[in-house]
Formats: C-alpha cells, sequence, structure tokens
C-alpha cells in the first residue's frame, strides 16, 4: 500500500471505486476498475518517486503510461479499456471531487482493428448443451437461459425467483448495464427446464434463482461459474477455453446468422448503441453481395 504524504492518488481511487459501488455498479465491474487504477497508480509512483498530487498529473504521464502499457505487449483492446477506466475516474474527479483539470480528456483511442467477439460454434454449442444435459439440470438451466437471453454473467447470477414469470413467458432483470432494466420474453424451449430446476429446488429459502450451495440466500459465485463452465467444456470435447461472455457473443452471433434485425438484437442483448450490435453484422455480409452487385 503506497502511503507517502505527497501522494494522493490511490486515495482518490479509492474514493471512484466507492463512488461506482454508491451507484450500484457491479462486482466484477467495479474490481476491474480497481484494478486497472492500481496499475495507473504504481506507474505515476515509481514515475516521480511518489512525490507527485493527482491535480498534477499531466496529459503527458497518461499517455506515457499508455506507451508503458504497449511496451508490455498489452494487446490493443487491453490499452483501450485502462484509457476508458482513466476516463472515467477524471470524470469522477471533476464532476464529484471539483477538480479544475481533466487529464485524461482529449486523449483519443488507440485505432484498433476491432475483431469479431469470439464465440461457440453452433456444433460446440450443441456440444457443450449435451455434456450439461447429462451432468447437471442446475447449470444446464443456467447456461441455456444464458444462451437464450444472452445475459451477462452478473445479471443473470443474481436474478430472482420473483423476476422469472413462468405463466407469462418472460423474465425481468432490474440491472443489466449501467443500471437499466430489462424484460424479455422466455424461449420456449427453456420454459420446461426452468419449471424443473423451480421444483428441484422449491425447499430452498433462497430468493435467488440460482442460489449458492455454501452461503445462505447468496446467489452462486461468479468464479464457481466459470470454473464449472471450464469443467464442462472439457467434458464436451471443446479444445479452447470457453468463458461465460462468449454464451452471450454466441446469442449475438446465431440471432445475426437467422437474420434477425439488428434494432431487435439490441433489445435482446441490452445495447444502448446499435454500434455494439453492429459488431455481428459482417457474419452476413456475403448474403448481401448479390443486393450490391446489383448496383
Amino acid at each position: 500500500m503506497l502511503q507517502i504524504t505527497n501522494f494522493d492518488l490511490h486515495l482518490n481511487a479509492k474514493k471512484f471505486l466507492k463512488h461506482l459501488s454508491r451507484q450500484n455498479y457491479s462486482l466484477e465491474t467495479i474490481t476491474g476498475y480497481g484494478k486497472d487504477l492500481e496499475k495507473f497508480c504504481k506507474f505515476i509512483f515509481t514515475e516521480y518517486g511518489g512525490n507527485i498530487l493527482t491535480s498534477e498529473v499531466t496529459k503527458e504521464d497518461i499517455q506515457d503510461y499508455l506507451t508503458f502499457l504497449k511496451r508490455m505487449e498489452f494487446k490493443p483492446n487491453s490499452v483501450a479499456r485502462h484509457l476508458s477506466t482513466l476516463k472515467s475516474f477524471y470524470k469522477f474527479l471533476i464532476y464529484e471531487m471539483n477538480f479544475e483539470r481533466n487529464a485524461a480528456a482529449g486523449i483519443k483511442h488507440p485505432k484498433n482493428n476491432k475483431m469479431l467477439p469470439s464465440a461457440l460454434t453452433k456444433e460446440e454449442l450443441d456440444q457443450l448443451f449435451r455434456a450439461l444435459e447429462q451432468e447437471s439440470p442446475y447449470f444446464e438451466a443456467f447456461f441455456k437461459l444464458m444462451y437464450s437471453t444472452g445475459s451477462r454473467i452478473t445479471a443473470l447470477r443474481t436474478t430472482l425467483k420473483k423476476n422469472v414469470d413462468l405463466q407469462n413467458k418472460q423474465i425481468y432483470f432490474p440491472k443489466v448495464k449501467y443500471n437499466k432494466e430489462l424484460y424479455l420474453p422466455l424461449n420456449n424451449e427453456i420454459l420446461p427446464i426452468l419449471e424443473r430446476h423451480l421444483f428441484d429446488h422449491r425447499n430452498s429459502f433462497s430468493e435467488f434463482l440460482f442460489e449458492s450451495s455454501r452461503e445462505k440466500n447468496k446467489p452462486i459465485s461468479a468464479g464457481l461459474i466459470r470454473l464449472k463452465l471450464t469443467h464442462f467444456r472439457q467434458l464436451a470435447g471443446i479444445e479452447r477455453h470457453v468463458h461465460p461472455h462468449m454464451i452471450r457473443h454466441t446469442t449475438a452471433t446465431q440471432l445475426t446468422l437467422k437474420k434477425v434485425h439488428q434494432k431487435e438484437i439490441a433489445s435482446i442483448m441490452g445495447h444502448s448503441d446499435l454500434r455494439s450490435t453492429a459488431t455481428y453484422q459482417h457474419l452476413v455480409v456475403d448474403d448481401l453481395r448479390d443486393s450490391i452487385n446489383k448496383l
């Protein structure tokens, strides 16, 4: 822990993280911001020997930090994420802490050849689901619901039982991202799976749809979900690494391939900006060739 009297960057970073917590940001998001800011604090501390205040950090210092990350062979996406963290941090300093100067303002994100987010193939998805069906009704319900709704891991693992309406075939997510709420219809195929899951856990006193087996009235942990997904993808014979967010990308990919309209995909995925959904659009570019060739 940095304790130099003339160094307060880490203290302001803590205040920023507390602010995010009060704004109901997810634990995963706050942890991510925290790791990014810890690395930035260490860099600035080392550069100035601890003899610098937050208000004295300049735009050039941040640019030097981004260059340092590139030299450390951070991928462009990671460098861009660190810059986004710093931009959010400095906006907090301006609007909440009454700082006069935004050192991160005007710094452009590094150019990045944006690649399609990694997704499972239809064959891999089928393999995974077969392994789940054979081994674990609990995780079959979790990962099939994740796929059929395109949910983020935090929104799904913290879903309350009361927010699942089987009769009207819908599910409610109070917070998907940036405190947005989302109502979605339930796929006909997931209904009997959820009904069975709720019946199997009818004697549970937990309010959560996917409760923790270790802590009373707590949701299943993100770490256990990731651990179990690794187990099931190995069981399914899928050789590459699979993480929960890949299932969300798979949802968007499959909807795009089935030619669902971008606006509808954006609604399902909870995207407020169509540019997020447009990432997947080049998947169907070949289907547009006949139309383009008519020009």
